[in-house]
């Protein structure tokens, strides 16, 4: 970054994460409700944009994020919206290429989405596997569905 136009307190978004995390603990509830909030409205937001196309699909990546070497910044969600789509993905693929990240995919038809399926990230697979009951069923299903290569 040019510090020559740089006029704030902080060099990075790194650095600016962490001075928040120093000064405001945030729960990880508080992160998932705030999310939920940014979600629903990128999701409009796409619908929106795409609302020329009668039919597509939207991939949304998810990813929880270190932005600090030093001292771990809590709670920092990154999420991508990669729309309009107009092949359905593969479970398969998805996972190949972004092993790292929760999936979830939407299909499109006249402007009314329709979500398909979620998969979690590596992290929290096999925690989630072993306490089935204490989870989303429709979660569950699509996961057991994926490990057995059956998830469409």
């Amino acid at each position: 970054m040019d510090k020559k136009h740089h006029d704030g307190p902080y060099k990075t978004v790194g650095q600016a994460a962490l001075a928040l995390n120093k000064n405001e603990h945030q729960e990880v509830g508080e992160t998932f409700e705030m999310m939920q909030h940014k979600y629903a409205e990128e999701l409009q937001n796409t619908l929106k944009k795409h609302s020329d196309l009668s039919h597509y699909f939207i991939i949304v990546l998810r990813k929880k994020e270190a932005l600090s070497i030093e001292m771990p910044v809590n709670n920092v969600l990154r999420q991508w919206f990669v729309a309009p789509r107009m092949t359905k993905p593969s479970a398969r693929r998805l996972k190949m290429d972004y092993p790292l990240h929760d999936h979830d995919i939407w299909e499109v038809t006249n402007g009314n989405p329709r979500h398909l399926w979620t998969l979690p990230g590596p992290d929290v697979w096999d925690m989630i596997l072993q306490n089935k009951d204490d989870n989303d069923p429709n979660l569950v299903r699509w996961m057991i569905e994926y490990d057995k290569g059956e998830l469409k």
